[in-house]
């Protein structure tokens, strides 16, 4: 951190429609799809649940062109038809990053501040 800028978490986020494969342990756990993201972490639309505090690897593209992203996240919050939260108006759940390739994260970082 003394000589490179990570960017830290402003709550900026940017619509994104993307494929999302979610595995944990190395075992695959569901297909979903990303509507937006920030440098914290994203909003994966899906009809599958997992509890609060959940990890998983998640292997997504910010665009078909670009690199794949394998990182790592943690459930943080869940949307349920039932019980719909903040203004997410789908079922899904929220995932904060809590491992992530610097590089990549950089990327996400472009992708919100100017839609890559």
């Amino acid at each position: 951190r003394k000589f490179v800028k990570f960017p830290d978490w402003s709550g900026k986020r940017a619509k994104i429609d993307t494929h999302v494969t979610c595995y944990a342990m190395s075992e695959k756990l569901f297909e979903g799809t990303l509507s937006d993201i920030s440098v914290g972490g994203v909003f994966l639309k899906a009809e599958d649940e997992m509890p609060i505090g959940s990890e998983i690897d998640l292997y997504f593209k910010l665009k078909p062109a670009l690199q794949l992203i394998i990182c790592k996240g943690r459930v943080a919050w869940g949307n349920t038809k039932t019980n719909l939260k903040k203004s997410y108006p789908l079922p899904g759940m929220g995932i904060e990053f809590t491992n992530i390739k610097t590089l990549d994260i950089l990327s996400v970082q472009s992708f919100v501040s100017k839609g890559l």
